[in-house]
């Protein structure tokens, strides 16, 4: 049986309900390895902080060590999943990320590893088929429309909600830059996570690929992310910022997954170090007059 551990974060409004979640993920038929929970005592958007570990929850680590409580930075939804991988970097391990609102049954990792094993990449129960439109994504709006294209694909945004299935190895280096992260997508961690296995060549299989059909069961007291900052246009801002990001840092942009597409010109090239032959008559700057040089200040008199 392929080992795997289970990562979540939750805020100070979700306490009250994290239990029964909790004690549905460690109840798992394929059991995991551990259940990584990631808490703040700082505040950061939603999230008043959690000075300690609730009772209820450190009376569920005593019934059951599997569950770990760890006090990090307070990074928002990122704490789910890049904690996760910042520990365990350099390292394959298998990881599902779930959400702090929604009680699992009991084959629900079985499923997701079941998948990996046949596919090899990313698994989520639930997704969207990023929809381009002129060599770009299209409204966030028109990825929640119909069914998937191609499945597994590269062009799949898994959705946390009802669980997502990686492999640490499966990403890049630049998806631990938490600051840029923070600034180019503060309150979308799927979209930056999608981002980086793009980069990495990762596709994704949806075990649901009917978006319309139903969910895991949830609670749904309270805002949440999706609500107060995404639904009303966040996601497509978030989307062009990341998509810019990471074509001036990495020359890659999400259309370039798309085999239809036409190629991109090629990006200017470096110009090539100067060689001794370049520089063989140059005179040095102090053999020049001083306002062909440059310098901010004229050079003391002899």
């Amino acid at each position: 049986m392929s080992a795997v551990d289970i990562a979540l974060t939750s805020i100070s409004s979700r306490l009250a309900g994290l239990p029964r979640t909790l004690e549905t993920l460690l109840a798992q038929d394929h059991a995991p390895g551990a259940v990584h929970l990631y808490l703040s005592h700082e505040p950061h958007l939603l999230d008043q902080g959690v000075p300690e570990t609730p009772a209820p929850i450190a009376a569920l680590q005593v019934e059951d060590p599997r569950l770990q409580v760890h006090f990090v930075p307070n990074w928002g939804p990122y704490r789910k999943l890049l904690p996760y991988l910042r520990t365990h970097w350099g390292q394959s391990r298998l990881v599902a990320t779930a959400d702090d609102d929604t009680l699992y049954p009991k084959d629900w990792l079985g499923g997701l590893v079941a998948a990996h094993g046949v596919y090899g990449c990313a698994v989520a129960y639930r997704g969207h088929q990023i929809r381009l439109k002129g060599g770009a994504p299209a409204p966030y709006r028109h990825w929640m429309r119909g069914r998937l294209e191609q499945n597994p694909g590269r062009l799949i945004l898994p959705t946390g909600k009802d669980g997502v299935l990686y492999d640490t190895a499966f990403f890049p280096a630049a998806v631990l830059d938490i600051e840029t992260a923070l600034t180019v997508a503060p309150t979308v961690d799927d979209l930056w996570f999608r981002w980086h296995l793009g980069l990495a060549g990762v596709p994704c299989y949806i075990l649901n690929p009917d978006y319309t059909a139903g969910t895991l069961e949830a609670d749904e007291a309270g805002d949440s992310l999706y609500r107060v900052y995404n639904q009303a246009g966040g996601n497509d801002a978030a989307v062009a910022r990341l998509d810019a990001h990471m074509d001036a840092r990495h020359g890659f942009r999400l259309a370039d997954l798309d085999p239809e597409a036409p190629p991109r010109p090629p990006r200017p090239a470096d110009p090539p170090p100067e060689t001794e032959a370049d520089t063989a008559f140059a005179p040095e700057d102090s053999d020049l007059p001083h306002h062909l040089t440059g310098d901010m200040d004229p050079p003391p008199a002899p």
